[in-house]
């Protein structure tokens, strides 16, 4: 979770605007790629920064994963 943490501070610096304003939202819903979608709109969001890991598994491949979702919806 450090990793994580250290990644979302450096997130402005990495993106080239140090003054960009970030923001994490907990947040339940039926779908995660649908939420994560509802609060992008709900908080007019210009933009989301979502993780990847890389070679995904044969699942991931098959069935898509959240960050598949997220694309094909938005």
């Amino acid at each position: 979770m450090d990793h994580q943490r250290d990644l979302l501070e450096r997130a402005p610096t990495i993106i080239g605007d140090p003054e960009a304003r970030l923001q994490t939202i907990p947040r339940i819903d039926p779908s995660i790629a649908g939420g994560i979608l509802n609060s992008a709109i709900e908080n007019q969001a210009s933009a989301l920064i979502l993780g990847w890991r890389g070679n995904p598994h044969l699942k991931q491949q098959l069935l898509g994963d959240v960050l598949d979702q997220v694309v094909w919806l938005s």
